[in-house]
C-alpha cells in the first residue's frame, strides 16, 4: 500500500480518475468506480466541502479528458483488452473453448467480448457456483464449480482468470 499526502494525493485521485493509473491506459471503468464511491461517500456524509469539491473537480477532468481525447470512441476494459491479447495469440476464436474464472464485473464483461468474438464453448467457473450459474444463464454459456476446474481446464483451449476475490 502507498500513502500519498497534500498535493501528491491529489494528482493521484486525478490521475487515477482519468484511468492514467490503470493497468490498460484510459481504461473507462475506473470514472465510473470512483463517481461511485463518492456519490456512497456522499450519501453517508463522510466527504465534507472540501472532498466534495475535489472529487467533483476530479470527475468533471476526467470526463473532459474523455472527451478531448475521444477515448470513449475506442472503450477500453482489462476484460477487452484480455479478450484481444487472447486474439492476437490464438487468431479467431470460432473454434475455441474457453474456461472463464471470475463472474463478477470483470468477468462479466470478458464474457460479453468472448461471446461477441464466437467461442465454440465457453465455460464460467466462479467461487460460488450460484453467480457462476447466474452468468451463463444470461448467454449460452456453461457454468462449473470451483472444485471442477481442473477437470474443465483439462477440456478447454483457453483459461481466463478475472476473479474479483483475491483467495482465488
Amino acid at each position: 500500500m502507498t500513502i500519498q499526502e497534500d498535493q501528491e494525493a491529489i494528482q493521484h485521485l486525478f490521475r487515477v480518475t482519468c484511468g492514467l493509473e490503470s493497468m490498460v491506459l484510459g481504461e473507462t471503468q475506473i470514472l465510473g468506480q470512483v463517481r461511485e464511491s463518492f456519490v456512497h461517500a456522499q450519501q453517508c456524509r463522510t466527504t465534507g466541502t472540501f472532498f466534495n469539491e475535489l472529487f467533483k473537480e476530479a470527475l468533471t477532468v476526467a470526463k473532459h479528458a474523455q472527451d478531448v481525447t475521444q477515448i470513449n470512441d475506442h472503450p477500453v476494459s482489462i476484460s477487452y483488452a484480455a479478450v484481444k491479447l487472447i486474439q492476437d495469440y490464438f487468431g479467431p476464436l470460432e473454434n475455441k473453448s474457453v474456461v472463464l474464472i471470475g463472474a463478477g464485473e470483470m468477468g462479466t464483461l470478458a464474457q460479453k467480448h468472448l461471446l461477441s468474438s464466437g467461442v465454440r464453448r465457453l465455460t464460467i467457473v466462479n467461487r460460488t457456483k450460484e453467480k457462476a450459474d447466474w452468468l451463463a444463464k444470461q448467454s449460452q454459456a456453461n457454468s462449473a464449480s470451483l472444485e471442477s476446474l481442473g477437470e474443465q481446464m483439462k477440456q478447454c483451449d483457453i483459461v481466463l482468470l478475472l476473479p474479483q476475490h483475491r483467495a482465488i
